[in-house]
């Protein structure tokens, strides 16, 4: 399975585990932000293989507390894609239960109090 690592701010249609997901990923806006993780490619990889393991393990809601950044997993109920058909290489792939929105923060915004909606 390639799935090209997630830039700031974009929502995605992806196949994991058989199944068709909606995923969610934001970055939180600070220019500096976007250039270190843009040009960071092992904390791209790390934070996609983040991903990928919470669609397919995690049952609740979590924040993982990475090296010098938090990234917020959260998952609610998948209406719109209970009323589509996704097909691939013309087969029926059924649609997850749920959408993913994943939300990516540095842990210096934190700690100096640039950001305190993380939720």
């Amino acid at each position: 399975m390639e799935i090209n690592s997630f830039l700031h701010n974009e929502t995605r249609l992806l196949v994991i585990s058989n199944e068709i997901v909606q995923i969610t990923f934001r970055l939180h806006n600070n220019e500096s932000d976007n250039t270190s993780y843009i040009e960071n490619n092992d904390l791209q990889e790390e934070i996609k293989q983040i991903i990928i393991a919470f669609v397919k393990f995690m049952d609740e809601d979590h924040i993982v507390d990475g090296e010098g950044y938090y990234l917020l997993c959260k998952k609610s109920i998948w209406n719109f894609g209970k009323n589509c058909v996704f097909y691939r290489n013309n087969q029926v792939i059924p649609p997850h239960q749920y959408k993913f929105n994943f939300e990516l923060e540095f842990a210096s915004r934190v700690i100096y109090g640039y950001s305190y909606n993380f939720f």
